[in-house]
């Protein structure tokens, strides 16, 4: 008879063992779950803010690129106004750009 005691008590002990251990394992799955929710959050939150920069990233570079282009143009424009100047410049024989006038012979001395 004394062994079932000893039996039934180490089974209690057992038992009474494994539902402190099932209480800890519950906390610590409702711990997680609640750590796991709060990490969605902040990658939603991380997502967007992702989504925005790269929005933006996008904004710059087209604004970027419009002004490259505007900036490409008003050189190209620049420099034909300025061979029409010369131009016009070289018709009226005015303003002949230094390496093209003729230097006069030197004379020398006997």
């Amino acid at each position: 008879m004394s062994s079932i005691t000893n039996d039934v008590a180490e089974l209690e002990s057992l038992v009474e063992s494994l539902q402190a251990e099932n209480r800890i394992l519950h906390n610590t799955k409702v711990q997680h779950e609640f750590e796991l929710f709060e990490l969605r959050q902040n990658n939603k939150k991380l997502q967007l803010e992702r989504d925005q920069a790269r929005d933006a990233c996008t904004t710059m570079k087209l604004i970027l690129d419009e002004a490259g282009a505007a900036i490409i143009h008003g050189m190209k424009r620049f420099r034909e106004i300025s061979r029409d100047r010369q131009a016009k410049d070289l018709e009226k024989g005015e303003g002949l750009p230094l390496f093209l006038e003729k230097e006069a012979p030197e004379q020398t001395v006997q």
